[in-house]
């Protein structure tokens, strides 16, 4: 019985640059239509994953602009993995931005995802042929069944206070259940002087989740 194919759906925006040639030519048929978010998407049996492609200068623009969090956030809305590519390579580079300045911005990008908890992954790429490899292991990933579904909501900086921060950047901690934690403790200290009393509080926090928290937290400069 021969296996059901990934479906890959590229953007209409997309067809002036070469990515659907390069998708071709692994013996891949992607089907071109306007997508609600991100400018791939792979779909099989069900699940999704939406990819937003940013490339250089875009990447550095809308970083700038704050579009880069709402097209996240639709991500996150739209589909079961969201992914973000980014081809920092030179063809791509803006007025005034270098590629290290470029790199630079993303490796800032990266550890503020890091930082704030957030279920995004984040691949950096050198040519066009890279990113389409990327793709290409992803498709072969959701065929074996090698994906699994961590999703939580984007966390977005700018709404959040700096308790709401530092709880989030702590391991487990989603923003659901640092607004629980606020509203009970009152306090970043207090809630965590009460550490022990987290898995009591039905926000699905275990001794071990919470030992991790604990570890994380004495950890933090």
């Amino acid at each position: 019985m021969t296996k059901e194919p990934v479906t890959i759906m590229v953007d209409i925006h997309e067809l002036d640059s070469e990515i659907i040639d390069e998708i071709r030519e692994r013996g891949l048929e992607p089907v071109q239509e306007s997508l609600k978010s991100g400018d791939v998407v792979l779909s099989y049996r069900g699940k999704t994953v939406g990819i937003e492609l940013k490339r250089g200068s875009d990447f550095s623009n809308s970083t700038k602009e704050g579009r880069l969090k709402d097209q996240i956030c639709r991500l996150y809305d739209n589909y079961d993995w969201p992914v973000l590519i980014i081809e920092s390579w030179k063809p791509w580079v803006g007025d005034g931005d270098t590629e290290e300045t470029i790199r630079e911005k993303v490796r800032k990008y990266k550890m503020s995802i890091r930082t704030l908890n957030r279920r995004l992954t984040v691949y950096e790429t050198n040519s066009q042929v890279e990113t389409v490899n990327i793709i290409e292991e992803i498709a072969r990933d959701m065929l074996r069944g090698k994906l699994f579904v961590m999703k939580r909501p984007v966390i977005v900086e700018s709404d959040m206070s700096d308790a709401m921060k530092i709880l989030c950047s702590l391991p487990q901690v989603s923003r659901e259940r640092a607004e629980i934690l606020l509203d009970k403790y009152g306090s970043v200290r207090n809630a965590m002087f009460h550490l022990k009393e987290w898995p009591e509080l039905k926000i699905s926090l275990t001794e071990s989740r919470c030992e991790r928290i604990r570890i994380a937290w004495e950890e933090k400069p």
